[in-house]
């Protein structure tokens, strides 16, 4: 009974951080909600627990405000909780950085593998074998369709664990192409054109900030 009613009252958590289950996908973490809301609520106890001990013993030390440390614990538990709530977002975007460093590489490699006259599933399946970040996603996709899953299907369901928006522009294109019976390639140049033009003006953004600071 006491670990059902733990196992309800962890579902009924999770439901406070209704975007945590697309999160903890795209961040590549294989728990379910109310799992990482427990295991979040238990590394938050057990990190409250050493520090309220760590504080008290030197509070002892030094003769000071003991009685504070019982009421700074609540406080204290709910700051690590939500400091560890945030680890997939954490997650998250050192996977988006680590995309949109290939992204632009990628885009031009399969524009240049189409209109050479390679399949689309072929040209997902060269992708996978020649970029390390990236080729582990279209592994997935091509896995799926090996599977039976159609490509639209497969890509639909990679958009939904993509954490990058650039990527996930891509394969939208590719989805729209499909559904449309357009050219791929040509419908990639504009996407790409814009991805190319966000990401220059990223680093010249970077560039001003880092200016003042070398001055």
């Amino acid at each position: 009974m006491a670990k059902a009613s733990q196992s309800v009252f962890y579902q009924r958590f999770a439901k406070a951080f209704p975007m945590l289950k697309a999160k903890l996908k795209q961040a590549g973490m294989e728990d379910k909600p109310e799992d990482f809301i427990k295991k979040t609520f238990f590394s938050a106890f057990y990190m409250t627990t050493g520090l309220v001990i760590f504080l008290f013993l030197i509070l002892a030390k030094f003769n000071v405000l003991k009685g504070f440390m019982f009421l700074a614990i609540p406080i204290i538990f709910f700051i690590m909780f939500f400091y560890l709530i945030k680890l997939p977002d954490l997650m998250i975007t050192i996977k988006t950085k680590e995309i949109n460093r290939e992204i632009i590489f990628v885009g031009r490699f399969i524009i240049i593998e189409l209109e050479s006259g390679v399949p689309l599933y072929n040209t997902m399946v060269n992708v996978s074998k020649n970029f390390d970040v990236l080729g582990r996603y279209f592994k997935e996709i091509t896995d799926k369709i090996d599977l039976g899953t159609s490509v639209e299907d497969a890509l639909n369901e990679a958009v939904e664990l993509v954490p990058s928006d650039d990527f996930r522009k891509i394969l939208w294109q590719i989805i729209n192409s499909l559904r449309t019976g357009s050219n791929v390639a040509k419908s990639l140049y504009s996407v790409m054109e814009q991805i190319t033009k966000d990401q220059i003006t990223e680093v010249n953004k970077y560039g001003k900030k880092l200016n003042p600071l070398a001055m």
